[in-house]
């Protein structure tokens, strides 16, 4: 982007204040609008042609050449505002919007906010990552602890058809201790009592 110095010319010299002014981006010179040329600021006679603003006679000869920047007449008619105000304040005013607008400033501002509107993006993102990852930590838990539960289940389960099969065991072994004590005891009564007979 194109850009100009603008100071004013007082009767006793240049001001020391100047001002910045960015270029309006016009490609060509319609009604209202004006290139500005360095010679249109200082002095011509040590500055190179492509400097200066092209004569009546090269401008026959279509002889052009690229202004330093391109201004329409209400601009430049703000710009002259604001330096004699700067001149002279209590007799000279400006007039709303005579302040210019710096687009750096506005690129810089566009950067911050996109910087800004990146970041609330990103810790979005991060919160909805750390949700996530919790989830899944706590569906990984529950799926242990289910596990945990079953195989304790089954442990249990087994322990208690084991403590089952022994005590049925145990119980058949004494229920066929008492049958074989009682077979005995039957064939020595039966056997006392045969003698007794005799």
């Amino acid at each position: 982007m194109k850009k100009a110095w603008v100071s004013l010319l007082a009767a006793d010299g240049w001001l020391p204040h100047h001002e910045l002014y960015y270029d309006d981006n016009l490609d060509q010179q319609p009604v209202g609008q004006i290139d500005l040329y360095l010679s249109d600021f200082v002095s011509s006679a040590r500055l190179p042609p492509a400097y200066c603003r092209p004569s009546t006679a090269e401008l026959a000869a279509e002889i052009t050449r690229n202004p330093m920047i391109t201004l329409t007449y209400e601009r430049l008619r703000a710009i002259f505002r604001r330096a004699r105000h700067l001149h002279k304040p209590t007799k000279y005013t400006t007039e709303v919007g005579d302040e210019e607008e710096n687009p750096y400033e506005e690129a810089e501002r566009r950067v911050v906010e996109e910087r800004a509107e990146s970041e609330r993006r990103l810790a979005e993102e991060r919160i909805e990552a750390e949700r996530r990852v919790a989830e899944e930590r706590a569906e990984a838990e529950r799926r242990v602890a289910e596990a945990r539960d079953k195989e304790r289940a089954e442990a249990e389960r087994r322990v208690a058809e084991a403590r089952d099969k022994e005590r049925a065991e145990a119980e058949r072994r004494i229920a066929a201790e008492v049958q074989r004590r009682v077979t005995v005891e039957l064939a020595r009564r039966l056997a006392e009592s045969r003698r007794e007979a005799e």
